[in-house]
């Protein structure tokens, strides 16, 4: 699991601005090596980027899922096999998920969740990174 802290897709997709947020802090600490510069950038996200707001994040899963799988093109009209040999194979796939979760549930430090989403699949779309 990867927590995503801060923000969630939903902040970037109405902000562009955050898209990469996160990569662009580590890169300046890597080369700063300054806790400090990580902290003013973190501080800019929340003043400037997010308005002040807090306590939003986002929970990142990747599960493995192993499938008996199946693989045949057959040409509807004739019945012939255009591709695949129809044989039984184990296969796994790897499917992302993402939850967006807030504070502000009914007891002191209770979250809010969201629902999961599916955001890859197999790697289809690099991982689908946004933060």
């Amino acid at each position: 699991a990867f927590l995503v802290p801060m923000f969630t897709r939903t902040h970037v997709q109405q902000n562009p601005n955050l898209l990469g947020a996160y990569t662009k802090i580590e890169m300046e600490f890597q080369k700063t090596g300054s806790p400090q510069v990580v902290q003013q950038m973190t501080n800019d996200i929340i003043d400037n980027q997010m308005k002040g707001e807090t306590g939003f994040r986002s929970i990142i899963i990747d599960v493995a899922v192993d499938c008996l799988e199946v693989f045949s093109l057959v040409d509807g009209t004739t019945g012939e096999v255009l591709r695949g040999d129809g044989k039984e194979r184990e296969v796994t796939h790897l499917v992302r998920f993402e939850m967006e979760t807030s504070s502000g549930g009914s007891k002191k430090g209770e979250r809010v969740l969201g629902q999961w989403k599916i955001i890859d699949w197999d790697d289809l779309l690099e991982g689908n990174v946004w933060h």
